[in-house]
């Protein structure tokens, strides 16, 4: 088969959805041009869609050599490079992206998830945040960003309108019913804290923490068994250097 034979059965099969196929006519492309920028890019693409960052990362660190104009190629290496953990190659790819184009959501938004890990960068990150806001309001973990932000820094009130803003967007949200009862807790409303923490205890009931909060927002005294519990995940917390 002709090199254009094979991408266009690769891309048949990466609209499908199925990745396997794709990637054996990628490959198959790339036995015959090596050089080729839509074999090595898309299949880079495919590996990162199937979680295979370290399989990605090659093609698509090719891809970006032949074609170092584009900012697409950079958002889903640094996507790669952040799958992996190597936060500041990521970082790089993202803002090489933003330095061609400053609208791309996508860039702003891997930027604002990095920095959101480190406490000195709360400024740039809430900074991408809003950038990545105005392009697209509708990003469920952009408003947990801001409200995460905004806990931190003991403003209970905005972080729950932040909060219930990603409720409003995705109610399936992972432990966001936590978060908002953890801020009505802190700011001394039990009753409003205990109805948030029995939503997100009756989402995910083998929580310790969600239901050690609640018993301390009904004023209960929890279990030795989860009393254990929870000091062995605080352990882990502090070990893994969590907040």
């Amino acid at each position: 088969m002709s090199i254009d034979v094979l991408l266009k059965k690769a891309h048949e099969k990466h609209r499908q959805k199925k990745y396997e196929a794709a990637a054996k006519f990628y490959r198959e492309a790339l036995e015959i041009d090596p050089e080729n920028l839509d074999a090595n890019y898309l299949l880079g693409t495919v590996f990162a869609e199937t979680g295979k960052a370290s399989e990605a990362e090659p093609y698509l660190v090719k891809a970006a050599e032949l074609d170092p104009s584009s900012p697409y190629i950079k958002i889903n290496l640094g996507n790669v490079y952040k799958l992996q953990g190597d936060f500041e190659k990521a970082l790089e790819q993202f803002r090489g992206a933003l330095s061609l184009d400053d609208n791309l959501m996508p860039a702003h938004f891997g930027i604002a998830t990095i920095l959101a890990k480190t406490a000195d960068k709360v400024e740039e990150m809430v900074e991408h945040v809003n950038r990545a806001l105005s392009i697209n309001p509708n990003i469920p973990q952009l408003h947990y960003l801001i409200g995460k932000v905004l806990a931190r820094d003991g403003k209970n009130e905005d972080a729950i309108l932040a909060f219930k803003n990603v409720v409003i967007l995705n109610p399936a949200f992972p432990d966001i019913n936590f978060d908002i009862g953890m801020c009505f807790l802190k700011m001394g409303r039990n009753q409003d804290a205990v109805a948030a923490l029995r939503k997100a205890v009756k989402k995910n009931p083998s929580s310790v923490r969600c239901r050690y909060y609640l018993c301390a927002a009904e004023g209960k005294t929890p279990d030795p068994a989860l009393q254990q519990a929870f000091a062995e995940l605080q352990g882990e917390n502090v070990d893994s250097g969590a907040e």
